[in-house]
């Protein structure tokens, strides 16, 4: 998305949350981390019911099969084709059977450990 189709996407983004708002547009931001003022940062949500445009199980089954398509086509060397939000519910699904543990709390258990 480098590029014209980048900088498109870009302006739109620009367009509806910070032209529709009358938030700062990106070239009037301040560095945020030399901020001297207010950020004035604009966001914008919307909420669709795919009912309104189809029924939702077909469109469940057309987005199956775009992202088959997706994840069919021909990969980079050493490269997975993945779908946005794929890597984190890969996580998600990884975290469930590990145990999050700060270092802090390691060093002390190995620190209790070396001490027997």
């Amino acid at each position: 998305m480098a590029g014209h189709k980048g900088y498109g996407l870009a302006m739109a983004v620009d367009a509806v949350c910070s032209l529709l708002s009358g938030a700062n547009l990106s070239c009037e931001s301040s560095s945020m981390f030399q901020a001297k003022s207010n950020a004035n940062t604009g966001h914008f949500l919307m909420a669709l019911d795919i009912n309104h445009f189809l029924p939702l199980e077909n469109f469940k089954i057309r987005a199956q099969g775009w992202f088959d398509k997706i994840k069919g086509s021909k990969q980079r060397p050493h490269m997975t084709i993945m779908i946005p939000g794929e890597p984190e519910a890969n996580r998600r699904l990884s975290a469930k059977n590990n145990l999050n543990v700060l270092k802090e709390t390691i060093d002390m258990i190995n620190q209790y450990n070396c001490n027997k």
